[in-house]
Order: C-alpha cells, then structure tokens, then sequence
C-alpha cells in the first residue's frame, strides 16, 4: 500500500508501506478522508513531535471498513467510520476515573501506531464510530 511517511523538517515522501496486519479485535479501514491537523503541521514544519515513534501520520480519519478480526462484533464489513485517534491503556489511575485523555501509557494513531495517511488503517474496534447514511 501507499503511505505518507515523515522523515524530517518537511520531508514527507508517499512510498510502500507493509499493509497492517488484522488481529483479534480490530478492523481494516480502507481510509477514504484524512485530515492535517496543526500537529501534523508543526512536525511538517519542526520536523519532530514528543509523541511520534512511527513515521505514518494522519490521526484524523475516516473510511469504510473491508475486513474484520476475530472477536469483532460492533463493527462489519461496509460500514462507514470515523476512526478515534486515542488508545488509553484502560488500567491507569486517569483511565479508572474515566479520564482516558489523560492517560499516562496513551498511544495514538498516527503518533505510536500507523495513522491514516495510508491507504489502509488497522485499528481497534473500540476506536471506531459509525457514520450517518446522510453524512457524505
């Protein structure tokens, strides 16, 4: 698959990238929208960002989902989705009172884990948000 890698202050190359393996639990979203968000800009233009341990970018998405894990059952092949950048690790005193953003152990699509500047994205179903009919 094609995806958009980060090397540097504005070196950003569309090249080959492995395509992400589906596990228990996830989905494979074909990624149909993407959008630069200012700490895409600010890493474009630094060319670092304290987050960012892989090189795909793209924290806000969206696309259609084309294949399903094991153990997937809130989400199906077909449907339309919004994908929720924020992992929270779920064990963490923040994640216990129910303030995931401020989880210490977070990881991110598009910082810790491929995002969707790529043809596909393979993310939790928990991440995922279904999209209206009526919303193009």
């Amino acid at each position: 698959m094609k995806a958009a890698k980060i090397y540097g202050a504005r070196d950003i190359r569309v090249e080959e990238a492995e395509l992400p393996t589906l596990e228990e639990g996830m989905v494979k979203v074909k990624v149909e929208y993407a959008g630069i968000c200012g700490s895409d800009m600010h890493e474009y233009l630094a060319g670092t960002y304290p987050m960012r341990t892989q090189p795909v970018l793209g924290h806000e998405f969206s696309g259609v989902v084309v294949e399903v894990g094991e153990g997937v059952t809130k989400t199906k092949v077909g449907d339309r989705v919004a994908v929720e950048p924020l992992i929270p690790c779920g064990k963490c005193d923040n994640c216990q009172r129910g303030f995931v953003n401020l989880c210490t152990e977070r990881q991110g699509y598009g910082y810790t884990v491929s995002g969707g500047f790529a043809q596909f994205a393979v993310v939790k179903q928990e991440n995922t948000f279904h999209l209206p009919e009526n919303m193009s």
